[in-house]
């Protein structure tokens, strides 16, 4: 084994190692949400094969991801780190090819990791580092001339994320201009083939437009500002990715004076920094103007970061190539320090995210509580479902999602003992129901609530037994009664005879 190989692998396995430290010390999922979402559906999948056409899902995402998902969401964390090795392998193998000099290779896993918004894609389950990896894997078939293999690469991102539309675009302007005709319909055979899988599953030829969950008139999550994501760099690129990219960017400057930026080199520009800023100007738009239901997610940023450092890195390389054997040696304190950076700077040290723990606590009294256990809670957050082992996805199951003041006034669903929870979280947008609603519901008794100290009116978790009034009050489990009689949020005995009443 060569001592560059040895690098190699020992810089790896300490990036896996420390995202493995990571998510065993997490004591919930990262994305409580978009994350757990993802893995409902990917495990969901083998038993409704629907979801392997799941727009918000991502049908790729699904398919790769689906049998991991079997073993739980420790096995979402491991297809992630798998998808965080090859995109590290895959940035090595082009700037191996660029003659980028190895200590500049060694900072591209740690400068990822770095990232805050990367580093929780991969312990969350998300789906933004397998279009990254996708990206990747593009930049190194164009590299090596391998046409056909840009293209499918380029076209399946299509079903990896809606931003692939960006890249396909981008692949099929660079295929034009080298006139590579045989390539082309290779890059629109991802979409050919879904599109008759889904003429097959759902009787639709243009499923992947007509079943988009996004449209450009959708401000569901309101409006932001055009400068959110400028502003929020630090979170998908942080300083030491904005020194690398300056440095980078002066690198191009150079080259291109000097007039050594080839068509090949043009290329791959166009894919890593037109994916990653293309991606920040078109959601800058969205978030900007309330269209296309953008929440402003720093997250999303991050789709074309592996590509975007790898450029600049071999730019950064050339700036900085070592003179000498000595100059070379003393180059290695750059991933040394990042090394240091990621050992002394806790992944995990940041503000408690106390929605998590406030419904991992009503998790824990739903298991307890021995009436609960035979009755269908209705709740939307995934947390809960995630903390009672259900998925919202998958029939059958004791946690089922619900929204809507429909469901709320039309209780037939609902059966004497059942329970809802309404959290602060998604309560005022996803289930679109004021908690008033239900405190004014005289069917339905306040159980259990975990509160939140905030500016919210309303901050926390709150659980409701649907009891009709024409029943008894006195028929409700006394061992509900008596956790509510010790339960904070009622520090009396009248107080609790208040919302019994």
């Amino acid at each position: 084994m060569t001592k560059n190989n040895t690098l190699y692998i020992a810089a790896l396995a300490f990036s896996l190692g420390w995202l493995f430290y990571n998510f065993q010390a997490l004591p919930a999922p990262v994305d409580a949400g978009d994350g757990l979402m993802h893995f409902f559906i990917s495990q969901a999948s083998w038993e409704d094969p629907t979801f392997f056409l799941d727009h918000w899902g991502k049908p790729l995402f699904v398919l790769f991801s689906s049998p991991f998902a079997q073993f739980g969401f420790n096995g979402m964390f491991v297809f992630n780190s798998l998808v965080f090795g090859l995109t590290v392998i895959m940035g090595w193998q082009i700037l191996k090819t660029l003659n980028t000099p190895i200590s500049v290779q060694l900072l591209f896993p740690f400068l990822l990791l770095l990232t805050r918004d990367y580093s929780d894609n991969i312990l969350g389950g998300l789906t933004e580092p397998l279009f990254g990896l996708f990206v990747v894997l593009a930049c190194w078939a164009w590299l090596g001339d391998k046409f056909i293999l840009f293209a499918l690469f380029s076209g399946a991102t299509l079903f990896l994320r809606s931003e692939g539309q960006l890249l396909v675009l981008v692949a099929f302007g660079l295929l034009l201009i080298t006139r590579q005709w045989k390539s082309i319909p290779v890059l629109f055979a991802p979409f050919i083939i879904y599109a008759f899988i889904g003429l097959y599953a759902l009787n639709d030829f243009w499923w992947y437009f007509t079943k988009s969950p996004y449209s450009m008139d959708n401000s569901f999550y309101g409006v932001g500002s055009y400068w959110h994501y400028l502003k929020s760099y630090k979170t998908y690129l942080g300083i030491h990715g904005l020194a690398i990219a300056v440095v980078g960017f002066s690198g191009i400057i150079l080259f291109l004076s000097k007039k050594k930026l080839d068509f090949k080199m043009f290329g791959l520009l166009s894919i890593s920094y037109g994916i990653f800023l293309g991606i920040i100007a078109a959601h800058s738009y969205f978030y900007g103007s309330g269209q296309n239901g953008s929440m402003g997610l720093t997250r999303i940023a991050t789709q074309g970061l592996p590509a975007f450092l790898v450029i600049n890195l071999f730019f950064f390389g050339a700036l900085v190539q070592p003179k000498s054997p000595k100059a070379e040696r003393y180059a290695y304190v750059f991933p040394l320090l990042m090394v240091f950076l990621l050992c002394t700077t806790p992944y995990l040290k940041k503000s408690e995210n106390r929605i998590n723990t406030a419904l991992l606590t009503m998790g824990d009294f739903i298991k307890k509580e021995p009436l609960l256990k035979q009755k269908t809670i209705y709740a939307y957050h995934p947390l809960l479902a995630y903390a009672l082992e259900s998925n919202l996805k998958k029939k059958n199951q004791q946690l089922r999602q619900f929204s809507g003041l429909a469901f709320l006034e039309n209780k037939s669903a609902l059966k004497y003992g059942d329970a809802i929870v309404w959290d602060s979280q998604f309560g005022p947008y996803e289930i679109s129901i004021p908690l008033e609603k239900f405190i004014q519901d005289s069917n339905l008794l306040l159980c259990k609530q975990e509160t939140i100290p905030g500016d919210l009116v309303y901050n926390g978790v709150y659980l409701f037994q649907y009891v009709p009034s024409e029943v008894k009050r006195s028929t409700v489990s006394t061992t509900i009664k008596n956790s509510l009689l010790t339960d904070k949020s009622y520090s009396t005995k009248n107080e609790f005879e208040n919302v019994l009443h």
